[in-house]
């Protein structure tokens, strides 16, 4: 059995919060060609939520929301766009969020809409 990667346990840890929260995960690790969404949800006041999770063993020297490029903002919004296209979720709210876990800590940072899209984009 292979050993859990920090990203790994930090997606375990980042859907438990999730649930505790009052989420209903949809999918875990959606993947297409040329994009992946680690967590797809749905939170209580009904949008369908896209997580991005950054996963840490203790400390990060710098805001993680730095470590997601314009080019890994493009391929969440394809695999989102591609997800709700094949469910034929047209008439949705979605959001991107985006969670830092410190696995060392079992900590989450939960960032509400940090990634922004627009529908017709």
């Amino acid at each position: 059995m292979r050993k859990k990667t920090i990203g790994d346990q930090g997606e375990e840890i980042a859907a438990l919060y999730l649930e505790q929260q009052g989420y209903k995960i949809l999918k875990k690790n959606y993947r297409i060609k040329g994009g992946e969404i680690d967590i797809v949800c749905k939170s209580l006041d009904e949008y369908i939520v896209f997580i991005e999770v950054k996963s840490f063993l203790y400390q990060f020297t710098y805001h993680p929301l730095y470590r997601i490029s314009a080019k890994k903002k493009r391929l969440l919004i394809r695999a989102a766009k591609h997800y709700l296209l094949l469910r034929q979720l047209d008439n949705v709210s979605v959001r991107f969020d985006v969670l830092v876990v410190n696995v060392g800590l079992k900590k989450v940072m939960h960032f509400y809409d940090a990634i922004h899209y627009s529908p017709g984009v």
